[in-house]
């Protein structure tokens, strides 16, 4: 019963958070999908547009269904046991909203670092 966790391997923040989540016990739980290569992505997740997946990481579990930014980080936190404390806080009335503002921020913002040169993987400029 593993989740799929499909990620910007060309971003640094990515790949740090998913180096903690690896340190957290992800190991067996969530199998990370770098989707930074747009002919892989559409192959193994067809019905995922490229766009959005370097948008914001996308859970693919078990059964298919999918969940994307903070709902995504939400799924991730019920299938690690040293994030399940956190778990019930994020369904908290409020929460998910203004989690899903705080992720999207994140996510636009992370491009704006060029240290890694990760805005040449975005046409050159910081995502939008």
């Amino acid at each position: 019963r593993v989740h799929q966790v499909l990620y910007d391997g060309g971003c640094g923040l990515c790949r740090r958070s998913r180096h903690a989540l690896e340190r957290l016990g992800a190991v067996g739980r969530l199998d990370f999908v770098d989707v930074h290569d747009p002919d892989e992505a559409a192959r193994r997740f067809p019905g995922l547009r490229w766009d959005d997946l370097m948008d914001e990481m996308h859970v693919v579990d078990p059964s298919g269904g999918v969940t994307r930014g903070f709902f995504a980080f939400r799924t991730i936190a019920g299938v690690i046991p040293a994030l399940w404390a956190a778990w019930p806080l994020l369904h908290i009335p409020g929460v998910p909203v203004a989690g899903q503002r705080v992720y999207r921020w994140v996510a636009r913002s992370r491009g704006r670092s060029c240290a890694e040169g990760a805005c040449s993987l975005h046409g050159g400029k910081p995502r939008p």
